[in-house]
């Protein structure tokens, strides 16, 4: 019996002296389930950035809802609703001369303009002197306010040619080879910032 109760204690004894190894494999048991968490949380994080940076088409033209979209907001100081109202849809009078740009919407008391319209753009292609051209279809909203107004563009086509009306939608469009299309694209966006510079240098300066 009293080989016995040595044993148990050279036993406990024995145990007592790993408990070093014990000790952090209970707090690692116990860390699990938090350690697992913050892995899943950074590895969301980082899907939600990813899908941020990939909100492009092709890396170059804004998407909202899988299609090209616009939006913009400008600030115009000390001018009412209705002089922003009226200077925006002078500019699209100025800007869009063709029978086939259409004003579909001016409502002075909403102060809500849509209208629909072409542009043409040469995009640089590795001969200078044959550029890409093509022609850009797309609808145009703005929203005036008293000191501001925001401006989308959206439904955008591309033509090559006037004979290829009604064109193609840009999210679908193709052009070989690959290089091309990333012109055509890169021109695409530029014409769309110049456009908006147009607009609010006009409304504020009354001056295209």
């Amino acid at each position: 019996m009293v080989k016995n109760e040595e044993g148990f204690k050279n036993a406990r004894t024995l145990c007592s002296g790993f408990s070093f190894l014990f000790a952090p494999m209970k707090q690692l048991l116990r860390t699990q389930q938090p350690l697992a968490t913050i892995a899943f949380i950074i590895l969301l994080s980082l899907s939600h950035s990813a899908n941020a940076q990939d909100n492009t088409l092709k890396g170059i033209l804004p998407l909202q809802n899988n299609e090209v979209y616009y939006k913009q907001k400008f600030e115009t100081p000390g001018l009412s609703k209705a002089e922003v109202f009226r200077r925006a849809r002078r500019w699209w009078v100025l800007t869009y001369k063709s029978a086939k740009d259409v004003l579909q919407l001016s409502d002075e008391n909403t102060g809500e303009l849509i209208g629909k319209g072409y542009s043409f753009v040469d995009a640089p292609s590795e001969k200078k002197d044959m550029p890409i051209s093509f022609i850009v279809h797309s609808t145009m909203t703005l929203d005036a306010a008293d000191g501001g107004y925001v401006v989308t563009v959206s439904q955008i086509r591309l033509l090559n040619s006037w004979f290829a009306y009604p064109g193609t939608p840009i999210e679908s469009y193709k052009r070989s080879p690959e290089k091309n299309l990333i012109r055509v694209l890169q021109g695409t966006d530029q014409k769309i910032k110049d456009t908006f510079a147009s607009i609010n240098k006009f409304v504020l300066t009354e001056s295209l």
